[in-house]
């Protein structure tokens, strides 16, 4: 009984000041929470650069460091990179490629109220810094594949011709012309067209203006030529004909034009000059020499002689009828 007397007796007792007491060091107790720090590294914490992009290029252009921080952990824990500010100012500069030490003070790093800043690292970053310029260079048109066979390109115009390149002044330095990316050729291309829309093949750090040009294909049939000589003339006549020639006829030489690769294989056992008797009398005469192909889109560009001399004279029937020695 006396035990339990004396925990209600300490209970009640001199309660007020108990109750005080106890409040107090739940707030000391908070206080002290509060004051609590830990330190933590936030990654890929962005740089802000200030400088004019029209005129200056940097390399690397987007710059990340670490930065420890110390603050409460309720407010760490909410903390995130888009929460830290860093913005720096580049220099002005000469022409030409440079090489800079950016310095980054600790002060440069803007942070939340009751955030401090305790180390950035690095604590500088090297820059590769240039002028960009500009450079108006021709156009050269790239392909992939071919026409068929006896077709060939005979013109490429691009349009336009010369485009305008902007870049960092050494990337641009050698820079002559610029090429477009491949345009595919194949056996479907046997007339003129227009390919539009077609993009340019630039360096990374280089951009041009404009980026698509049109390009106008002038196709033609690949034709060649190739010479014949010492071609016997042949006769053409009906079966009625009374007449044969008497007189010896010459041989022609000729030029066949047509596509390359028909001509290459044209022997001449595939060419028949000859001269046509049917329905002629007897007697001298000149005739024109005509000439039968074996192969198809090859003419004849030109010949010698274009006519020949040819004596006819009617057959008797005793030398129709006659056998054979």
């Amino acid at each position: 009984m006396n035990i339990k007397r004396n925990i209600v007796r300490f209970a009640t007792e001199d309660f007020s000041h108990k109750i005080f007491a106890l409040l107090l060091g739940a707030l000391i107790w908070f206080f002290i929470s509060q004051q609590v720090k830990r330190e933590t590294t936030v990654l890929t914490v962005p740089i802000s650069l200030n400088y004019d992009q029209t005129e200056m290029w940097i390399e690397p252009e987007q710059l990340n460091i670490q930065v420890g921080l110390r603050g409460s952990q309720s407010t760490l824990d909410r903390l995130s990179p888009e929460d830290i500010n860093i913005e720096l100012s580049l220099p002005a500069f000469e022409t030409g490629v440079s090489e800079y030490q950016l310095p980054i003070p600790k002060g440069a790093v803007q942070t939340p109220s009751g955030v401090q800043v305790e180390e950035v690292s690095p604590s500088s970053v090297s820059l590769r810094m240039d002028r960009k310029e500009e450079k108006r260079v021709p156009v050269e048109v790239r392909e992939t594949g071919s026409p068929p066979p006896g077709y060939r390109v005979r013109g490429r115009t691009p349009d336009p011709a010369r485009v305008r390149l902007f870049g960092p002044s050494q990337e641009l330095r050698d820079i002559e012309r610029v090429y477009t990316e491949p345009v595919s050729l194949d056996e479907t291309v046997t007339q003129d067209f227009q390919e539009q829309g077609v993009s340019l093949a630039l360096p990374p750090k280089v951009t041009v203006e404009p980026d698509r040009i049109d390009i106008k294909y002038e196709i033609t049939r690949d034709t060649g030529l190739r010479s014949f000589t010492r071609l016997p003339v042949n006769i053409l006549s009906d079966m009625e004909t009374e007449f044969q020639v008497v007189s010896p006829v010459p041989d022609i030489s000729l030029v066949l034009r047509g596509p390359r690769d028909k001509l290459t294989g044209i022997d001449s056992d595939e060419i028949k000059p000859f001269v046509d008797i049917s329905k002629l009398e007897s007697g001298k005469r000149l005739l024109p020499v005509k000439v039968w192909l074996a192969r198809d889109h090859v003419s004849v560009e030109y010949l010698h002689p274009a006519e020949v001399e040819v004596e006819l004279i009617k057959v008797s029937a005793e030398e129709e009828d006659s056998p054979d020695d």
